[in-house]
């Protein structure tokens, strides 16, 4: 994926985030280098939320966009939004609203 962001960098002059298998700080660090302007994380936001904040480099924060994918789900009659992880296919139980509150606290401030 490095070499596709890479060469793609070098052809477009718009803004490029990329995302997908996105899993640890030095996959950031490596994605911007390679060209992109942002990344977009999404499971490794919820498997592992102290990820960002834990770094302790504040830096990080501009780059990193959290990915939210929401499905419309009913809980014993009522409509629940709930946050789903690897490519929408697995259901985390988070409620999807919550998730972005609790992801702004955390630091994680540019949802999408």
């Amino acid at each position: 994926m490095l070499e596709v962001v890479r060469r793609t960098s070098e052809v477009i002059f718009m803004p490029l985030t990329v995302g997908g298998g996105i899993r640890t700080l030095d996959d950031i660090r490596c994605l911007l280098e390679a060209g992109c302007d942002k990344v977009s994380i999404n499971s490794s936001a919820v498997s592992d939320p102290d990820l960002v904040p834990r770094s302790g480099v504040a830096i990080w924060q501009p780059v990193i966009v959290v990915n939210i994918d929401p499905k419309r789900v009913d809980r014993q009659g009522e409509e629940f939004w709930e946050v789903h992880v690897n490519g929408g296919r697995v259901p985390t139980g988070l409620e999807a609203v919550e998730w972005a509150v609790e992801a702004e606290r955390l630091g994680l401030v540019r949802l999408c």
